[in-house]
């Protein structure tokens, strides 16, 4: 890999990455499987931030990485970092990313008739994912002894599974794609049944559906208050918010109304610690 930054003269900063992988060996592919092929991949990132000095501060990056056998990923990120006050700093932005994964592990399945794969099947699909979020941040500190920190992030993830194949042979990147270049498979209420040889005399199995669509959302405070030299008191808040579907389904609007509603795990955290010693 590569990388380069330039800094102009108006004090904008602009940096770029350049990487190439080759296709190499991978024993982890499989999760404790036969050794296969990880693609090799070329990838390109790219950023602008502006003046650092400057009490808003903006922030663009982006990226891209194209991998062989048809897959990818792209990315981008919008930031903006906002300085009132000299104790105050409070910043936003989204990210959204696109991720085509020609082989994703989903399940192993035992099997003494897969004597290619050593007596297991070992299951992939082709998973096609999109992604939002938006994280939030806001640092108070008004005084050296006290500090608040906020953060915020609403995260929007669905994942459409393609084509569901298995492994054909040991050190290589072959694939045999159910109900396509053999055997078959049907979905039946959330699950994915599948028989890796038709009317052959393997035995058939059943798999969860991988689709998915997560709505979520993570917050948390935590203030500080260091009320004599040495000893502090820490408040702590999170809550969790989660809501998952059995669909692909990528809806941008629909996610957003949710994500605020979906059932909530509050916590709160009380923590002090104290200072045993003699006063100077």
């Amino acid at each position: 890999q590569a990388s380069g930054t330039v800094q102009l003269r108006n004090f904008w900063t602009s940096n770029v990455l350049l990487s190439h992988a080759k296709k190499v060996w991978d024993d982890k592919l499989t999760r404790g499987g036969p050794t296969v092929i990880r693609p090799g991949n070329r990838g390109v990132n790219w950023g602008l931030v502006t003046d650092r000095r400057r009490k808003m501060v903006v922030s663009l990056g982006t990226a891209y990485t194209a991998r062989d056998y048809d897959a990818w990923s792209a990315s981008g990120d919008l930031q903006f970092a906002w300085r009132p006050l000299p104790a105050l700093t409070v910043s936003s932005g989204p990210s959204f990313k696109r991720n085509v994964a020609s082989a994703q592990y989903l399940a192993t399945v035992a099997d003494p008739l897969a004597t290619a794969t050593f007596g297991n099947r070992y299951v992939f699909g082709e998973l096609d994912q999109t992604e939002f979020s938006m994280v939030t941040r806001l640092n108070l500190a008004t005084s050296p002894r006290t500090s608040l920190q906020v953060y915020l992030q609403p995260l929007l993830s669905a994942g459409d599974y393609g084509a569901i194949k298995e492994v054909a042979a040991r050190n290589t990147y072959d694939w045999i794609r159910y109900g396509e270049d053999g055997g078959t498979i049907l979905s039946s209420g959330g699950r994915l049944l599948i028989d890796p040889d038709a009317s052959g005399p393997a035995n058939s199995f059943s798999i969860a559906r991988p689709d998915f669509s997560v709505r979520s959302l993570r917050a948390n405070a935590v203030f500080r208050w260091e009320f004599r030299p040495g000893s502090s008191l820490f408040v702590a808040w999170t809550q969790t918010r989660r809501e998952t579907l059995p669909t692909g389904e990528f809806d941008f609007g629909d996610g957003v109304s949710r994500v605020f509603t979906a059932p909530a795990d509050d916590v709160l955290l009380v923590k002090i610690s104290y200072w045993f010693g003699t006063k100077r």
